[in-house]
């Protein structure tokens, strides 16, 4: 990805609070991160780090459920968190469309594979409902599904896992959108299929120039498939860069943890896998001061006092005072 490209999304100030009982809980604090034409942008963190979170804000997927937000997602000149169901069902699947992490709880058994790509495409006026199955069987064939024809007509409970992804990948890209957002699509399947879905997204992507943000805990993942990575935890980004410089560079101590913890040099010779100490980050005591603080072992005595802000250096930025 050139530098220099242009930024399709650009999220402001992002913060997502959910309402349980009388308390309010602050999920995302102040997430700020652009997102560029042609670029595959990994958002990495352990679980109940915010990453999903995150993911479903950009298309307001929260809006059913006990919550509030506030900042801005700008995409072609809009806030995407000021638009009425309407206008962001015109953007959902359209322009911005998102994979699901579990392909069998986001297919209609009820409905056929083929049925289920034709509403996307009848939707939103790609082609009518005469002509959208021959665009269907061709989706079907580029994202690897042979004897298309034969799979328009089956349920998903006909096809295998692997099977049911790429049909979830089917519909992400029917309509050609400008980004993805990938929300661990591979987590549910075996390792070879995993490698196979990965390498046909990443294709995908490039063919129908794509932006894609990518949802993984898997740095190593990330780090293959990715231009930029955006490292989150306890619903802020504590770093972001190139993925060379969060490789070769890592400022921040939870970066340094992941790496260390992902790196197989680390394994020779011994018997026991390596993890992060202490308990993930609660959520309901949100601080101003650095969201690893309890796990962290590069901790002085000023953290536990200090407001942390970003250190940027070349677009690589972190939010850690002793660094």
């Amino acid at each position: 990805m050139n530098a220099e490209s242009e930024v399709i999304l650009k999220i402001n100030k992002l913060s997502l609070d959910f309402h349980h009982y009388d308390e309010n809980i602050n999920i995302l604090d102040g997430i700020s991160i652009d997102i560029h034409n042609e670029e595959i942008l990994a958002v990495l963190g352990e679980s109940g780090s915010g990453k999903s979170s995150l993911a479903k804000s950009i298309l307001n997927l929260h809006r059913e459920e006990k919550s509030s937000v506030s900042g801005e997602i700008i995409y072609n000149n809009n806030n995407l968190l000021k638009l009425n169901d309407t206008e962001l069902e015109n953007i959902r699947g359209r322009h911005i469309s998102y994979i699901f992490q579990d392909p069998h709880s986001h297919l209609n058994p009820l409905l056929s594979v083929g049925y289920q790509i034709n509403e996307t495409i009848v939707k939103h006026k790609i082609a009518n409902r005469k002509s959208s199955k021959e665009l269907t069987c061709q989706i079907l064939s580029d994202v690897g599904l042979k004897s298309p024809r034969q799979i328009y007509n089956m349920y998903p409970f006909q096809l295998s896992g692997g099977m049911k992804q790429r049909v979830l990948i089917a519909i992400a890209i029917c309509c050609k959108p400008e980004i993805i957002i990938a929300d661990e699509p591979t987590t549910s399947l075996d390792s070879n299929i995993q490698r196979i879905i990965v390498e046909l997204l990443m294709h995908l992507c490039k063919k129908y120039s794509i932006s894609i943000i990518w949802i993984t805990h898997n740095i190593n993942l990330a780090k293959y498939v990715a231009n930029n990575i955006a490292i989150m935890y306890g619903g802020k980004i504590v770093e972001y860069g190139n993925k060379n410089d969060i490789s070769s560079n890592p400022k921040h101590p939870y970066t340094k943890d992941l790496l260390k913890i992902s790196d197989l040099k680390n394994y020779h010779n011994e018997s026991k896998l390596k993890f992060i100490g202490g308990s993930p980050f609660n959520f309901s005591t949100r601080k101003e001061t650095c969201v690893y603080l309890d796990r962290c072992s590069k901790k002085i005595d000023s953290c536990n006092n200090s407001k942390i802000e970003y250190i940027e250096k070349n677009n690589h930025k972190y939010m850690c005072i002793h660094e």
